[in-house]
């Protein structure tokens, strides 16, 4: 990889940890936010609520740019990271104002952050078509990351290290206090984000896109009938230029349909987006707080990396990939399985329900990642001239498999006895 390569591959990380990082690193606070404000435990389902209302603004952009087709991605990126950085902000001063007995100003800080988060999936992956293939899975690294920076964060926080203490003959939790305060590590998180804007200023006007693209074609042409071109693949490109395939939208042979890739990416993400992160507290916390943030340290350290693999290990092969889409919906199962046990232990062994647990979070973790990625990178290579199309619609694929997973699940968890809470101490 030479230096400009590597350059733009750094760049689009960052950019890329933008994507979800806001409304992670809130849900990493929720131990401390929980304790401080009036809302006590409900605060979950309170701002679970604000986020899926939050899922209006990929709706309202999908409309736009349907109608309004002079938008410009860039300039609306450019927008969305600086309400990002001053909603981060924001909390950072304000999260512990209330009025009325409701954190009123955490309630609207974390809408911006969800409309921005939400709304990335439709408008920052669909800007990565001007860019060389490869780079789209720098991308989805950089979606890892939005996950696991604010994980370690809060794992150096400690925010919810405690020891089980003897109260009135019955064992209680009894936090410790964290090692720096819930409005540094949101400032943290504001400085990580305009970071991330810097980043995409670079790419977007230091007119690396071109520079990027035109290199690797350069370093790619002894394999023309491998790497695809930047917008589209050299067997259309070659059909177009000699007069046949008019249909610049002809798919080439090796790539499935984009529709069935399309459910796919659904499925997939209704279990990664949805299904797991509503049950994997049920699956691990019966066993210990370790198997819980051992498990959720893990899964999001196995996300980025998983996402490097399709630059050396491409899977075209719709079976293959439906497999390996089987195996992902078998160890959510699983997952939602150990869930379902709880308070009890699986076999009744802590030992071995602990260590199926992390295994089963992280391999999900991975094979999700690597598909997520291999569905885009598909898409996108399959796309022709069309490229930008098929990624936005995976953007709105991601979104409703999203929602759709986690609206299955929230009245299952809240709303019926399926999924019961183990105590913290064990008597």
């Amino acid at each position: 990889m030479n230096r400009l390569r590597l350059i733009c591959f750094v760049l689009v990380v960052l950019f890329g940890s933008s994507s979800w990082m806001g409304t992670n690193s809130v849900w990493m606070q929720l131990p401390l936010l929980t304790s401080s404000l009036p809302e006590g435990w409900s605060l979950p389902s309170y701002l679970a609520m604000v986020v899926q209302i939050a899922c209006i603004g990929p709706l309202i952009y999908g409309v736009l740019h349907k109608c309004c087709c002079s938008l410009s991605s860039g300039s609306l990126i450019v927008a969305a990271l600086l309400m990002a950085v001053v909603c981060q902000s924001g909390l950072a001063v304000f999260w512990s104002f209330t009025a009325g007995g409701y954190s009123v100003l955490l309630y609207a800080f974390m809408f911006g952050l969800a409309l921005v988060n939400a709304t990335s999936n439709v408008l920052f992956m669909p800007f990565m078509a001007q860019f060389h293939p490869s780079l789209l899975h720098a991308y989805f690294v950089g979606m890892g990351l939005s996950s696991l920076v604010p994980s370690m964060l809060s794992l150096s926080q400690g925010t919810s290290n405690f020891e089980c203490v003897s109260v009135n003959g019955t064992m209680q939790p009894a936090f410790q206090p964290p090692r720096f305060s819930v409005s540094i590590y949101l400032w943290l998180i504001a400085g990580w984000t305009t970071l991330a804007t810097a980043a995409f200023l670079v790419l977007q006007y230091r007119g690396w896109k071109d520079e990027s693209a035109g290199e690797t074609h350069e370093v790619d042409t002894s394999r023309d009938e491998e790497i695809p071109l930047k917008n589209g693949s050299r067997s259309t490109e070659m059909k177009t230029m000699s007069g046949e395939g008019e249909d610049i939208r002809e798919q080439p042979s090796s790539h499935p349909s984009p529709y069935i890739l399309l459910l796919l990416t659904a499925i997939v993400n209704a279990q990664m987006n949805g299904v797991i992160p509503s049950v994997h507290s049920f699956a691990a916390l019966p066993y210990s707080q370790v198997v819980y943030h051992l498990g959720l340290t893990l899964s999001n350290i196995a996300s980025p990396i998983a996402s490097f693999i399709p630059m050396f290990c491409g899977v075209r092969s719709l079976p293959i990939l439906s497999t390996l889409t089987g195996l992902s919906s078998l160890t959510t199962a699983f997952i939602v399985y150990l869930g379902l046990l709880s308070p009890s232990h699986l076999a009744d062994s802590q030992s071995l329900g602990g260590v199926l647990s992390i295994v089963a979070v992280v391999v999900a973790a991975g094979l999700h990642s690597f598909l997520r990625t291999t569905f885009a990178s598909s898409l996108r290579e399959s796309g022709g001239g069309h490229s930008e199309h098929w990624l936005f619609w995976c953007g709105v694929f991601i979104q409703i498999g999203s929602f759709l997973g986690s609206a299955l699940m929230f009245p299952l968890v809240n709303y019926t006895s399926l999924f019961q809470s183990a105590p913290m101490c064990r008597n």
